[in-house]
């Protein structure tokens, strides 16, 4: 069974912008790629750039989230609502695979279309 309140803490570190406290949830070589972005590797630098690319929005929400987990991934799948520094929203699909290890994000999988990002 997933790890609803592991789930939630993680995005609401997310939708607070708190790259700081996003980090916190990953182990120290941990690997985040968002969307066709390419991947980024240790937690010093995945918080530089999730804090880079939160300095670009106003706010951003995840609502309806689904969750199943199967071993040591847990798959999200949502809505995420952008709403940019210039006052325009983008409201799209995403859906994210965390790979876990010892209760820690291994790897965190981003897969939406961010064209219009």
């Amino acid at each position: 069974m997933a790890d609803y309140s592991f789930i939630k803490q993680v995005f609401h570190a997310v939708d607070n912008r708190d790259s700081a406290g996003f980090v916190d949830f990953f182990c120290e070589t941990g690997l985040f790629r968002f969307a066709n972005q390419p991947p980024i590797q240790g937690k010093e630098a995945i918080e530089k750039a999730v804090a880079a690319f939160f300095k670009g929005l106003k706010t951003l929400s995840h609502k309806d989230l689904e969750v199943w987990q199967v071993e040591n991934a847990i798959i999200i799948n949502g809505w995420v609502t952008y709403n940019r520094l210039n006052n325009s929203q983008l409201k799209i699909p995403f859906s994210v695979t965390l790979k876990l290890s010892n209760g820690l994000i291994q790897e965190y999988l981003v897969f939406m279309d961010n064209s219009e990002l």
